[in-house]
């Protein structure tokens, strides 16, 4: 249970640093670069040596995929920390839960039943409650053009195929003592697609790198590595489905991340994105009780 705390820590701690960025003016993108290169990093100093990276390798077409999808829903999860809040950046990454629920049944043969089903349908419903806003909110001109809508939904589904494909490689591609080289690569590959995509984005906008994007970069990295770390040590834990893991960490993330919206960001959700608050935390109820726990 204690990875399963941690990771949860870390990942809370992405939400609270990616609202830190919008109060400091942080550049989000050159600090999302920088935070992957300290990961990496992390990554070397856990391992005790720089990760031998086989091309061979049955996980290395996949780390170079979900290296890709961590730079791109990265950069969605700041915008939609910052653009809808907290609360509802965590609910709509965390409640993607439902796709690697899904995967499992079909992959590794976890149970899948009606009551689990039902859980996935309150947990869509309470994504779309939480990230709803009041049109006559000061950021109308966003929310008419769709665009916070869109980002949560975005978030929800690229996180959920994230989680899943982590979850895909663990079980089927990872020889023992392959987890640190993994995680490394994973970092290392959206680092290098990050450094491209900053280079071709300052050119084109004559945008120059700001110092501040480094201490941005160190503070972000440390966390998300462990979160990453410490999600694959609990999936690696044995008689315990991920069905169940991933509920867990999730409706922890989730409260967590509301409980300090509220307390340090004085975020003040309506009505209705309370009760899909309380809707996600019945929808992870429900699943982890469908999967036996």
């Amino acid at each position: 249970m204690i990875y399963i705390f941690l990771s949860i820590l870390g990942a809370t701690l992405i939400f609270v640093i990616f609202k830190w960025f919008s109060v400091k003016r942080i550049d989000t993108f050159q600090a999302i670069v920088v935070n992957y290169f300290v990961a990496a990093f992390c990554g070397i100093i856990i391992s005790g040596n720089i990760p031998d990276i086989k091309l061979e390798s049955a996980w290395f077409p996949y780390s170079i995929a979900i290296g890709f999808m961590f730079i791109t829903i990265f950069t969605v999860m700041a915008l939609t920390t910052q653009k809808v809040g907290v609360s509802a950046a965590a609910v709509a990454s965390k409640m993607s839960v439902v796709v690697p629920v899904i995967a499992a049944a079909f992959l590794y043969g976890d149970t899948f039943g009606t009551i689990k089903i039902i859980g996935i349908f309150v947990a869509l419903i309470a994504v779309y409650l939480t990230t709803r806003k009041d049109r006559t909110n000061k950021n109308s001109k966003l929310i008419s053009s769709g665009e916070l809508i869109l980002l949560p939904i975005i978030l929800f589904i690229g996180t959920g195929l994230i989680d899943t494909s982590i979850k895909f490689v663990q079980h089927f591609k990872l020889q023992e003592g392959e987890r640190e080289t993994f995680i490394s690569s994973l970092f290392l590959t959206a680092a290098i697609a990050g450094t491209l995509l900053m280079v071709i984005r300052n050119i084109s906008v004559k945008n120059k790198f700001k110092a501040s994007s480094l201490l941005g970069g160190l503070v972000l990295g440390i966390p998300n590595y462990f979160s990453l770390f410490f999600l694959m040590k609990a999936l690696e834990a044995p008689g315990i489905e991920s069905s169940v893991i991933f509920p867990i960490i999730n409706v922890g993330i989730v409260a967590l991340s509301a409980l300090v919206a509220v307390l340090i960001f004085k975020e003040r959700p309506s009505r209705i994105n309370f009760i899909g608050i309380i809707l996600s935390f019945i929808a992870i109820i429900i699943i982890t009780y469908s999967s036996g726990l």
